[in-house]
């Protein structure tokens, strides 16, 4: 059946009609549209790209879309995702999850990504401390912790 990932946190989208359109449900063909940009074409053709954001919307204020959702990562879509907000976004700060790991990867704008499992490695480690304990007052959910 396979597992799922989750990606949670903000995005401050170029522009207010790509943040609405981020959040309704024929989002990419409207960026598309808004954009002509051929980077959202071809990620418009992942398995789960219409899963980013599923309809989990936390928060909607003009370019900042605050949101949560949990896939089955086929076709590496939310690695996709990542790579195809510099063409769509100002600024982010996300955090990803897979299913059978306790280790979130933090995403920010301009930053590697960090790993926090205490090694900032890819591991899977089962018995690896929650994020939380790494990074007890960092919330993704926080505009004052974007950059």
């Amino acid at each position: 059946m396979g597992m799922y990932t989750e990606l949670q946190g903000t995005v401050i989208f170029n522009t207010e009609a790509i943040a609405k359109a981020f959040t309704e449900d024929e989002q990419w063909e409207v960026i598309e549209l808004l954009t002509r940009l051929d980077s959202v074409r071809v990620f418009s053709t992942h398995s789960r790209a219409n899963w980013i954001p599923n309809g989990d919307i936390r928060k909607l204020d003009g370019k900042v879309v605050q949101f949560h959702t949990e896939l089955k990562n086929y076709d590496s879509t939310i690695e996709e995702f990542l790579k195809l907000l510099p063409d769509i976004a100002d600024n982010w700060i996300l955090e990803s999850k897979y299913e059978e790991c306790s280790e979130w990867t933090l995403h920010r704008n301009g930053f590697e990504d960090i790993y926090v499992n205490g090694d900032n490695s890819r591991d899977m480690d089962y018995y690896c401390k929650p994020a939380s304990e790494f990074y007890p007052d960092f919330n993704v959910f926080d505009l004052n912790n974007l950059k």
